[in-house]
């Protein structure tokens, strides 16, 4: 009202003028000491404000919480101190309702929230934090939103920090481990984010890909280098829409690529170039130990490559050494197979008599084998009659003199009524 209507400034400037002249004249006394009262009010608010400013630039420097407290403390009392015989002489002219108006009581309480945040985390004051606050103050300021900031957040924050500073205070050891699990829990989604990154970086730095047949030539670009070219050529160049980079020939490359084999685009941003209705893509060979690093690079019809992304790729490695290990465990399978087949097939007789248990007329089921070392024969006996076939086809009979060959695996078939006796000797 001071600065926008006139007539109120003039109203009240007679009002003062009137008080003035009233008390000087009828009671010069009071006058006096008002005027003495009134200068030593100017110089204790000067004083506070000096001694708050100071405080506060120490506060800034050393960030030292008794200090900060005291700065801010002084700061919001010397702004009521100044203030108040202005409200007073408002609300005795009935201009504000209160003497101290809500306005006001909203900056002490932004004041004093900044104080409270430098007591408790004083790491957090700085000349840059404190203009910061201030400048997110303005804004709420001027913003046209219908929440209180003070009722809606910050009182709320304030509660939370109390009891956060109080269960520091008085459960250290909770308070610590609960903050050290949190941190560890910050630390693992930063780590899996980074983890995150190297897998896309990587996968977004290199193509793979390999020939969907056998390629047996392979080809060295000649391409034009505008940079080195007269300016003419240069000139004849764009007339005939050739530009830096375009293969102007191709040579052949002792190179053979099979079917299959895992090669790198040595670049994917490169544009396919053609030549002659052709397109051509720049790969790059694997050196001894599948490292591609200074491979041998040449050209090749972009169509007869497959490309594949790294992890494609692994997919497919992954998927060949699997094939290898069940390969490897079917054939484990099948010798174990085949040999349970051939023991079943085949009965070990170490040194002993063993009585073969066989029916008239009938042969054994598997075949007797003789580890080596060991020497066989039948226990004599008229009675017995009996046949020793061999795998060859071989037959001796028994009630023949001749003596058993040098063989060593064997069936036997019964022909009489008493059983034969095997008798194997080491």
């Amino acid at each position: 009202m001071l600065i926008f209507w006139k007539k109120f400034r003039d109203w009240l400037v007679e009002q003062l003028k009137a008080i003035y002249c009233v008390i000087r004249y009828y009671v010069p006394e009071v006058w006096r000491g008002s005027v003495s009262a009134m200068g030593f009010y100017v110089f204790i608010v000067a004083l506070f404000a000096i001694l708050s400013l100071i405080l506060i630039l120490v506060t800034l420097i050393f960030n030292v919480p008794g200090f900060t407290v005291f700065a801010f403390v002084s700061t919001l009392a010397t702004l009521l101190l100044v203030w108040s015989p202005i409200g007073i002489v408002l609300k005795i002219f009935k201009i504000n309702s209160t003497i101290v108006p809500q306005g006001l009581k909203v900056f002490v309480s932004w004041v004093a929230f900044l104080g409270f945040i430098g007591l408790l985390y004083p790491e957090l004051i700085s000349f840059k934090a404190i203009f910061a606050f201030a400048l997110l103050w303005f804004i709420l300021l001027g913003m046209t939103v219908k929440i209180n900031v003070l009722d809606r957040i910050i009182f709320p924050l304030v509660v939370l920090m109390c009891l956060t500073f109080g269960w520091k205070y008085f459960f250290p050891d909770s308070f610590r481990s609960s903050t050290r699990y949190l941190s560890s829990w910050s630390k693992a989604v930063v780590t899996w984010k980074d983890r995150g990154s190297i897998r896309n970086e990587a996968m977004s730095a290199v193509t793979y890909g390999y020939p969907v047949r056998d390629i047996k030539v392979a080809y060295i670009a000649d391409t034009w280098q505008a940079k080195e070219k007269s300016r003419k050529e240069k000139r004849v160049g764009k007339e005939k829409g050739i530009s830096e980079g375009d293969i102007m020939n191709l040579r052949d490359t002792n190179v053979f690529i099979a079917r299959g084999t895992i090669i790198k685009v040595f670049n994917h941003k490169k544009e396919v170039k053609e030549f002659e209705g052709q397109g051509f893509i720049q790969i790059q060979l694997p050196r001894e130990g599948n490292s591609f690093v200074k491979g041998k690079k040449c050209w090749v019809e972009a169509d007869l490559i497959h490309l594949v992304t790294p992890t494609k790729l692994a997919e497919i490695e992954e998927a060949k050494r699997q094939f290898v290990i069940d390969s490897t465990n079917m054939a484990r399978r099948r010798h174990l197979l085949d040999s349970l087949a051939v023991a079943s097939r085949y009965r070990v007789r170490y040194a002993g008599t063993y009585e073969m248990n066989l029916a008239v007329g009938q042969v054994s089921e598997v075949w007797d084998s003789i580890p080596p070392g060991h020497a066989y024969g039948f226990a004599p006996s008229s009675q017995a009659r009996f046949q020793v076939i061999y795998p060859d086809g071989m037959i001796i009979n028994s009630w023949d003199p001749q003596q058993l060959p040098d063989k060593y695996r064997f069936k036997v078939k019964n022909l009489g009524a008493e059983r034969p006796k095997l008798v194997v000797l080491t």
